[in-house]
């Protein structure tokens, strides 16, 4: 299973693409004041150095995790129980599923969750969109300005610069596409938790002046069937290696047993 050292780069990668785009919207947002320091989650934050492999791979935007009294993190969230990239654990997407909507639940006003679809096996599709509050209150009539920007027939130059000067770009996050990329989807949700909690100017600006969507799991089927191999796998080489370490025991007491009879016959 995949070690944080590897999902890392991910989550960094991905909150350095989403600023690039936030330019693009003009007006521009202007970034916040700092803000005092943030309280840091303390027990995750100390997984994060523990599971960390080789600290050149990581950067300051993931080396910590703010923590939050509504929110709950990965690990907090029981269906899930442990940090993106922890050693030995996959997340089934049904339970990434449920803790994007623990997000949503908790912070209503930042982010917001619904299903796109089906898969063939009838498993849900989800989005998880998050924004500033001014961008959710707004997500259903920025849709509707960025669907008048696909039709030049009804839309003129004149109301498409308007749209473009006041619309927020969409930036869609998509992860698990083929099963077997297990990583992704564990770090999107740590993602989604630091973009709607963390208050830096940094994360502020993202939620300010880009609309972040949020699919965890695109192949949702495969990925199900991906976690079941990966545990049965796990528990069949533990029990092989258990069975193993019988098999010695009792062929050490086997030989224990012969080498004292065969000392006793000669005496």
């Amino acid at each position: 299973m995949r070690t944080r050292s590897s999902v890392i780069p991910y989550a960094a990668g991905l909150l350095l693409a989403v600023i690039t785009i936030a330019p693009w919207s003009s007006p521009l947002a202007q970034a916040p004041a700092a803000a005092p320091p943030q309280k840091i989650d303390e027990e995750y934050t100390k997984l994060i150095k523990e599971q960390l492999t080789d600290p050149r791979i990581s950067t300051e935007l993931v080396d910590h995790l703010p923590a939050s009294d509504k929110v709950p993190t990965p690990l907090k969230f029981a269906a899930v129980g442990h940090i993106a990239g922890q050693q030995g654990y996959l997340t089934y997407a049904k339970d990434i599923h449920a803790y994007m909507k623990a997000i949503a639940d908790a912070a209503p006003t930042r982010a917001k969750i619904w299903s796109i679809g089906k898969t063939e096996e009838g498993r849900d599709q989800i989005v998880l969109a998050v924004a500033s509050e001014a961008n959710i209150r707004d997500l259903e009539k920025n849709k509707q300005d960025l669907i008048a920007l696909t039709d030049p027939r009804k839309t003129t130059e004149a109301q498409a610069r308007a749209i473009i000067a006041r619309a927020k770009p969409i930036y869609w996050l998509t992860s698990g596409v083929h099963s077997t990329e297990r990583g992704g989807p564990e770090m999107l949700m740590e993602l989604a938790y630091r973009l709607v909690v963390e208050e830096t100017p940094f994360i502020q600006q993202i939620r300010n002046n880009v609309i972040t969507f949020i699919t965890p799991v695109v192949e949702v089927d495969g990925r199900e069937r991906i976690v079941d191999t990966a545990y049965f796998n796990a528990q069949r080489a533990a029990r092989a290696r258990r069975a193993s370490a019988f098999r010695t025991g009792a062929s050490t007491s086997r030989t224990t047993t012969t080498a004292t009879a065969w000392a006793s016959s000669w005496r």
